[in-house]
């Protein structure tokens, strides 16, 4: 029973990310003083603000105020969605037209999806396990929303300079440097010993993720056909967000129950290390042959 809600609702909550970047993307394509990250940034200030209030409720509360209050949140919502206008164009190209083995076969779009499964897979096993870090090192039950409260502050910055960051960089330096702010993610998780420090390193989560989503977002829009945007948006996502995560809870639970919590973060810092680098060979590999094509011996 559970199981089959759980599957169900999972089923129509997955593809709103994707579809909302993916709207956003083509809503503000001709607006200059909108960006993605300006957007998304009331995302993660709406986060912040309920992870920390549903924190206070957990420790003075029980358990089931929570879904009430997500239950009329969720009503909400959907009274604000039916008043949205979409005043972006339909697509004419039909489902039959669409071709998604141009996807497929988009080598620059292939190498990102690989290299961003990879490194979501450390980034989403911190995020599970979190709770059985704060337990590690002797936090109460409320911490965990003190936690997630300051992750999800910590975006609100950069997507607040999402916009002059891609004037000034491509959407490909924004993720290379996101990767460097994941690794170091890694090694604070690493070392923490006090509930303290582990809220402190839950700051590298808005360099890390918030870097990573808005040059991700823009990258892939770049690489995909007008009549594949949505879809490569769709399918990344749920590439790098789900399967990602289902990788990370399995394997990260399989880790912890057999090595410990901390031997996770070791490996979290090798995979993020190997998989970055490979990713840079692989920018510099279409340059290459198209230079030898181009120059025959």
């Amino acid at each position: 029973g559970m199981g089959l809600l759980l599957a169900t609702l999972t089923i129509f909550e997955s593809p709103l990310g994707p579809l909302m970047d993916s709207w956003v993307i083509q809503q503000i394509r001709n607006e200059q003083d909108l960006s993605y990250g300006s957007i998304r940034l009331w995302g993660s200030l709406g986060y912040s603000l309920f992870a920390y209030i549903f924190g206070l409720i957990v420790d003075t509360a029980p358990m089931h105020y929570n879904f009430i209050i997500f239950a009329v949140m969720a009503i909400i919502t959907i009274l604000i969605t039916r008043n949205i206008k979409d005043e972006g164009s339909a697509s004419s190209i039909s489902f039959r037209d669409m071709k998604i083995s141009k996807l497929l076969k988009n080598y620059s779009y292939i190498t990102f999806l690989l290299f961003s499964i990879v490194i979501y897979i450390p980034h989403r096993a911190s995020f599970s396990f979190l709770p059985n870090l704060l337990l590690a090192v002797g936090a109460s039950p409320g911490t965990q929303g003190i936690a997630s409260a300051v992750m999800a502050f910590s975006e609100i910055p950069l997507f607040l300079a999402g916009h002059k960051l891609l004037k000034r960089y491509k959407p490909i330096h924004l993720i290379l440097a996101s990767a460097l702010f994941f690794l170091l993610r890694q090694v604070a998780y690493l070392t923490a010993a006090t509930p303290q420090q582990v809220i402190w390193a839950q700051l590298f989560h808005g360099p890390s993720f918030a870097l990573f989503l808005n040059g991700a977002v823009y990258y892939i829009d770049s690489l995909a056909p007008d009549e594949l945007k949505s879809t490569a948006q769709t399918l990344a996502t749920s590439l790098y967000g789900g399967v990602s995560g289902i990788l990370a809870n399995y394997g990260g639970g399989w880790v912890i129950d057999n090595l410990g919590i901390r031997k996770l973060y070791s490996i979290g810092i090798y995979a993020i290390i190997i998989v970055t680098l490979l990713f840079m060979a692989s920018l510099f590999l279409p340059r290459t042959v198209q230079s030898k094509n181009s120059n025959p011996m």
